[in-house]
């Protein structure tokens, strides 16, 4: 039967009807900005930030579709998962099938996933080391890493240029199932140097001209960098970087002096902001073919780096100022995250959403389904694998942060229909509550610094992750935020501030920190030789005058000339500032955005203290408990309950 040309008009109309609905269809997946802070929207609705993670490419495929699946089943249909990452020449075509089979692996478990993939940028192929053989991490004993050099100029260009031919291909074939990006590189694809510390790195001709660059950049010419090294003969053109012993070396006691050392601050500061700066180009490159989509990043473990400045992970500040990050990854602490533990956070997670950036947590935990030599608090059974589960989620439902399961290499940790089950009434917790989120608030700040680092290259990690154990366990909720954000005043007002490791401090901080910490009523608590550093001099007298911050103010200040203090002292100074205590019996609590949760480090009986006459519902298993301002129940170590506050 001939065709009408009526017919055929309303088939081009019908047509270019449905190129336009597909146009308004198309995925969006951004970080909105809201009074409440970063909230991720799906297609402009808000969505709760909770996804999976599995390994497909290390492991059972038939583990990791049963995962997705599972997760499926209780609305959990955002799903991370590593490709390879095809590397080519300019002009030639990519082959994008390695790449594709994984994630039609995952669309076949779920066919409406709002895919993540994940894939590393900086392992060029051997063809692209030997035509850039200065480009390729060179170590101190003169051998060379697998991986391009992250400041060099030729590794930048063609790693942009690869990802941005990645990004049209997923975007052309998988566009509506694709959430976002996730570049990775150097170490376990977190963003520090490859094999950091074992390793030291920094010798190859890309960093050395990156870094003489650098030096032409803060000192402009050659008579400020011999001043300021103390070196009448350097020039910026001949500018080395430092040996070993150089970055390693102390002089005033722990620290490094400024008048002698100047050499070696300044290469930590240029390997850590050049580290940031590639991450950034990175998700550029991202964001230049998809911008609305997110563009992820690991970065910022400033507690887990063992107090060497040179890892690169330091520059979390410098990374949050990129408007092309949209996320920031990091892993739960594998320090005193089994039962009973704190499960605190890696680094400055709270600043992170001051600079309108989603923080997500990856919770690989080792769930009693892993193997038995697992490590790192494995579970020993479903009990604890709840508790721990529920106890990590309370931190990223409070905080308004997100947060992946993470089954690292697809061997079935969260293969369970028994944890998915449970793990959907954390989500439909976190759902129910999304239009709702509220600013996080807390009454205690904790600040450290990274630049302070680059002065102290002992290690630090007693003062930092040790530490962290009893602050965790105060009682009431914690904010962790970098120095610079508070000398900004972006911080919410708190009643406590414990400042970790601030032992550089300049007159123009510390006026800073006078005028947003230091309000009647308020408590100061300086840890460990804070502002010994300043004015370019190493001296003690300059941390009495820091102590002395508060006088005349009405605030309190103390100094602890210590690496860490008990949960139980603590307790006593926030007390004195008049921080809320939900608990005093060192259990981890969790409290924000209308929930509150503890954890218990003891079994036992347990009282939770209101702020406020209130009833709360739990929310795993809707039990209400009535109005009062105190409740008391019994709890097993490493129990977590959760609830929804009902004022």
């Amino acid at each position: 039967m001939p065709i009408h040309h009526t017919q055929v008009f309303a088939m081009i109309l019908c047509s270019l009807m449905l190129s336009q609905n597909h146009s308004v269809m198309a995925l969006t997946a951004r970080v909105a900005q809201t009074p409440a802070g970063p909230v991720l929207q799906i297609n402009g609705k808000p969505t709760a930030p909770i996804m999976l993670y599995t390994g497909l490419i290390f492991g059972s495929t038939e583990i990791g579709q049963a995962e997705i699946s599972a997760a499926k089943q209780q609305g959990v249909n955002i799903v991370s998962v590593i490709t390879t990452f095809p590397w080519t020449r300019p002009g030639q075509t990519p082959d994008y099938s390695a790449v594709d089979q994984w994630i039609d692996k995952v669309l076949a478990a779920n066919p409406n996933a709002l895919i993540i993939p994940r894939f590393q940028t900086d392992g060029p192929p051997d063809w692209w080391k030997s035509e850039h053989p200065g480009g390729v991490m060179k170590f101190d004993d003169g051998t060379v890493g697998p991986l391009a050099c992250v400041h060099s100029s030729a590794w930048r260009k063609d790693a942009a240029m690869n990802i941005r031919a990645y990004v049209k291909h997923m975007e052309a074939k998988y566009g509506n199932n694709i959430a976002g990006y996730h570049v990775t590189g150097q170490t376990s694809d977190e963003w520090f140097f490859w094999n950091f510390p074992q390793k030291v790195t920094g010798f190859e001709p890309a960093a050395v001209t990156a870094f003489q660059r650098f030096m032409r950049t803060k000192y402009r010419t050659d008579r400020a960098l011999q001043v300021a090294w103390a070196a009448p003969s350097v020039t910026i053109n001949t500018a080395d970087v430092p040996t070993v012993s150089e970055r390693t070396e102390v002089t005033v006691g722990q620290y490094r002096d400024p008048q002698k050392q100047q050499k070696a601050i300044d290469f930590d500061e240029f390997a850590n902001t050049g580290m940031a700066d590639a991450v950034a180009l990175m998700c550029k490159a991202v964001k230049d073919v998809a911008p609305d989509k997110l563009a992820i990043a690991f970065y910022g473990y400033q507690m887990e780096q063992f107090g060497l400045p040179g890892s690169g992970g330091l520059a979390l500040g410098r990374l949050l100022k990129s408007p092309y990050v949209d996320a920031i990854v990091s892993p739960t602490s594998y320090y005193d995250r089994s039962a009973g533990g704190s499960g605190a956070m890696m680094g400055a997670f709270d600043s992170v959403r001051l600079h309108g950036k989603l923080w997500l947590t990856e919770d690989d935990t080792r769930t009693f389904l892993a193997d038995a030599d697992a490590g790192f608090g494995r579970c020993a059974d479903l009990r604890e694998t709840l508790g721990v589960l529920q106890r990590n989620f309370a931190v990223s439902l409070t905080h308004g942060a997100g947060q992946w399961w993470g089954d690292i290499a697809s061997r079935g940790w969260f293969n369970d229909e028994a944890i998915w089950q449970y793990n959907g009434k954390l989500v439909k917790a976190y759902n129910s509550n999304i239009a709702e989120l509220t600013k996080y608030s807390p009454e205690i700040a904790v600040i450290l610094d990274e630049r302070s680092c680059y002065y102290h290259p002992a290690s630090q990690d007693y003062l930092l992750h040790v530490f962290r154990q009893q602050y965790y366990r105060i009682g009431a909720p914690v904010g962790v935020y970098l120095l610079e954000d508070l000398v900004a005043g972006k911080l919410p007002k708190a009643k406590i501030y414990i400042f970790l490791d601030t032992f550089r401090l300049d007159t123009n901080q510390l006026r800073a920190i006078k005028k947003q910490a230091c309000r009647p009523g308020n408590v100061l608590l300086w840890m460990s030789d804070p502002g010994i550093v300043r004015g370019g001099v190493v001296s003690p007298s300059n941390v009495s005058e820091v102590v002395k911050l508060g006088e005349g103010t009405g605030s309190r200040s103390y100094y602890a000339n210590a690496t860490t203090l008990p949960a139980a002292t603590l307790s006593k100074y926030a007390a004195q500032a008049g921080v809320h205590l939900y608990s005093v019996q060192n259990d981890v609590v969790a409290a924000g955005n209308g929930y509150v949760s503890i954890h218990a480090s003891t079994a036992g009986p347990k009282t939770l203290h209101m702020p406020y006459e209130c009833s709360l519902t739990s929310v795993t298993d809707g039990v209400e408990m009535g109005r009062a301002t105190s409740f008391k129940f019994d709890m097993l170590l490493g129990e977590t309950r959760l609830f929804h506050i009902n004022r």
